[in-house]
């Protein structure tokens, strides 16, 4: 009997491992490949955003590597009426925002691909925070896609090349002061 107990630990212990070790070789994989960070925007930064009333009321609210999409149901709950759609490749953060989404009873759709087949001409409003290294790529995407007067926020990284109209700062995931680029 003490022998199937100690095999069903050393199973449960390789399972947790293994479990573990792709969870975090997807987090890699997408943080490192493609420039999206690994943590979330912080709610001061979203808050302003918020605060500050930069999108529109109405109309497509895009959250370009939006994680568990938690930023888009922050802005729903605040009385935007959407729609709301974040786009994530990474299946935990994925998998978390569909079921807050299902507990919440959001309106926030989260597709699980790549935000390059996003509908950035029928966008009013394009919320990003991605790594700096990433946003020429995305900016160019949006100027050639995005119909003019889309507002586009950049949390914490300005988008090379292009003028904000106008600057935000909250504390951002470092806790320090951190720069909101609206364009």
């Amino acid at each position: 009997m003490i022998y199937l107990l100690w095999l069903v630990l050393i199973l449960l212990i390789v399972l947790t491992t293994t479990s573990l070790t792709l969870i975090l070789n997807e987090m890699w994989r997408v943080t490192i490949k493609r420039g999206v960070p690994a943590v979330s925007s912080s709610w001061p930064v979203v808050d302003k955003v918020i605060k500050a009333q930069v999108f529109p009321r109405e109309g497509l609210i895009l959250d370009l590597g939006c994680g568990t999409g938690w930023a888009l149901r922050r802005i729903w709950r605040a009385g935007y009426s959407g729609p709301f759609i974040g786009y994530e490749t990474a299946l935990w953060p994925y998998l978390i925002g569909r079921f807050w989404n299902w507990i919440t009873r959001s309106p926030v759709k989260i597709v699980r691909q790549d935000f390059s087949a996003a509908p950035f001409e029928q966008a009013s409003g394009i919320y990003l925070f991605l790594l700096p290294r990433m946003l020429p790529e995305v900016g160019k995407m949006i100027k050639e896609k995005a119909k003019p007067g889309t507002v586009v926020v950049s949390a914490e990284f300005e988008i090379p090349g292009w003028e904000a109209k106008r600057l935000l700062e909250a504390r951002g995931v470092t806790r320090k002061l951190a720069k909101i680029f609206i364009y």
